[in-house]
């Protein structure tokens, strides 16, 4: 049977996933002998806080307040890791989503010496108000993967929208992003698959075998699936964060779409993780000082909500995006 990533071609995850499993399998982390950095430099880097792309304008608002001091450098997740594989340590802090830190063992070996998690934002499904309501009359019991598979690839009008004939296509959040690789893992949530499933095996269940085919015609990666379904439209249904929810862009956008959690419930989580044993470097200070404070007024929970049970483990998760 096809593995997960290969039957999910328009949400394919595996331009990190190269990265992210040569990290992981090959190098352990780099040693300490990295901590000084490729030319022998123990302060190297110190001044440099790496942001994760997918961040956003968070990004790009650390690097318009940043003193002299501090050079604030855009990323995406996958270059920062390619980076620590080979050994070398360009920064002092690194903001990112907490999902990259726990699929490296949280401590990213020797080199980032401390973790603190800051921010969360859940993942939701947004659509027009009455299409949410006749999707959530079909999943009486909360929208878990199965049940969205189901109605993903499904004319409006069968799902119970009176009227409406139009088959939705579903943006979802990019191949190299935390919450694109949360919502394909969420979509495999609700199909009893038994304990410790590491996605490689559909033989498991046909079922999601069959349905994540019948799916993937319908989902559309996009780095702003929210502002594409509203505002252009390419979307008519999409799974983001919170954070980027319809009432971001404009007031009147919560009357005519409305939003509702996965089942079970998860979140993105947002870290800042320093090179040095404490907040020292020019790049962490300055990091701590400002970094939750421009995610809570793009609609973060600061401080972040608890990572729930129903979470997939790093383990499944590094099944998924291993090919």
């Amino acid at each position: 049977m096809k593995r997960l990533v290969a039957l999910l071609t328009s949400v394919a995850i595996i331009v990190a996933a190269v990265v992210v499993g040569r990290w992981i399998a090959d190098t352990g982390g780099p040693d300490r002998s990295s901590d000084r950095g490729a030319t022998g430099d123990p302060t190297r880097g110190a001044n440099t806080l790496v942001c994760a792309g997918e961040l956003g304008d968070v990004c790009d608002r650390l690097a318009k307040e940043a003193p002299a001091t501090v050079e604030v450098r855009k990323e995406t997740a996958s270059t920062t890791l390619e980076s620590l594989a080979k050994g070398h340590v360009t920064f002092g802090a690194w903001l990112t989503p907490t999902l990259w830190l726990d699929l490296n063992g949280r401590s990213g070996g020797a080199v980032l010496k401390r973790v603190t998690t800051i921010a969360s934002s859940e993942l939701e499904v947004t659509l027009t108000t009455a299409r949410l309501a006749a999707l959530k009359d079909r999943c009486p019991g909360g929208i878990d993967g199965r049940c969205l598979l189901d109605a993903i690839g499904r004319p409006f009008d069968e799902l119970g929208v009176v009227g409406d004939p139009r088959v939705a296509v579903w943006g979802v959040p990019p191949e190299d992003t935390a919450a694109g690789l949360l919502a394909v893992a969420a979509l495999t949530s609700g199909w009893g698959l038994p304990k410790g499933w590491d996605g490689t095996d559909f033989d498991a269940n046909d079922e999601l075998s069959t349905a994540f085919t019948t799916a993937r015609d319908s989902l559309r990666s996009n780095p702003d699936p929210v502002f594409n379904m509203i505002r252009v439209p390419t979307f008519q249904a999409t799974i983001a964060v919170a954070a980027n929810g319809p009432g971001v862009f404009d007031p009147a956008d919560r009357g005519r779409y409305r939003s509702a959690p996965l089942s079970p419930r998860r979140a993105v989580q947002v870290s800042i993780a320093a090179t040095a044993a404490d907040t020292g470097s020019p790049a962490a200070a300055f990091a701590h000082n400002r970094a939750a404070a421009l995610l809570k007024d793009r609609g973060w929970r600061v401080p972040p909500g608890p990572i729930n049970a129903g979470e997939p483990s790093a383990a499944t998760l590094k099944a998924i995006i291993g090919s």
